[in-house]
């Protein structure tokens, strides 16, 4: 995680062919075994390029709208309650996928003084790659808010991932049970209102058995 640059610089083609593959053929490659992986940044750069050709992004089309929304609420405590919650509201893959990723960025931004990738950093990376709007022109006009979302996440991770990684039966259950209720902003509350029935977001990461890799 100390290596400087650590998801600014892009890999080795080759490298990268080389772990698509594997995880395309079904196998699990070691990639901590630095003498044959020794192209760090052909790993992070897979890892990227499997979130940007997801058909759905991490954070869906769906709610996506409301996450640029979120980014333009000024009050800070209402804006990470309204985070928390839209969070939760993630299909259970999208959930699990972005907690574990956002815990591990956290940890990578840690060792800025050594990989000098701060978690503004880190966000102009991964917001255009995990916030996608269906219209491609307004992509480059939500481009700050999309860095400011992955900005804030990172900022926040201990505040707004309040639940553990989902799973088992009950998992729409748990999550309702664990939203925050909502005191501000009746668009966000209709959604939260009609949560079980009017969510049809689906989810962006293939559940385990049909991922091709990563």
């Amino acid at each position: 995680m100390d290596y400087e640059g650590i998801y600014r610089k892009s890999g080795g083609v080759g490298q990268m062919r080389q772990i698509q593959l594997a995880f395309e053929r079904g196998e699990v490659p070691n990639l901590i075994d630095e003498e044959k992986w020794n192209d760090i940044c052909a790993v992070t750069s897979v890892l990227k390029q499997y979130f940007r050709e997801l058909p759905n992004p991490l954070f869906t089309y769906e709610l996506h709208p409301k996450y640029m929304d979120a980014m333009t609420i000024s009050n800070s405590a209402e804006q990470l309650q309204t985070m928390t919650q839209l969070i939760q509201m993630l299909p259970i893959e999208n959930f699990n996928t972005l907690k574990y990723l956002m815990e591990h960025l956290h940890r990578v931004q840690l060792r800025q003084k050594e990989n000098l990738m701060t978690s503004k950093n880190l966000a102009v990376i991964f917001g255009p790659t995990l916030l996608r709007h269906k219209d491609e022109n307004r992509d480059l006009l939500e481009m700050s808010y999309k860095i400011g979302v992955i900005e804030f996440i990172l900022n926040n991770v201990d505040k707004l991932f309040i639940i553990e990684t989902l799973g088992g039966k009950n998992n729409t259950e748990n999550r309702k049970v664990h939203l925050p209720p909502v005191n501000k902003g009746e668009d966000l509350s209709t959604v939260l209102a009609n949560y079980n029935n009017d969510l049809t977001a689906l989810p962006a990461v293939p559940p385990r058995e049909n991922a091709n890799y990563i």
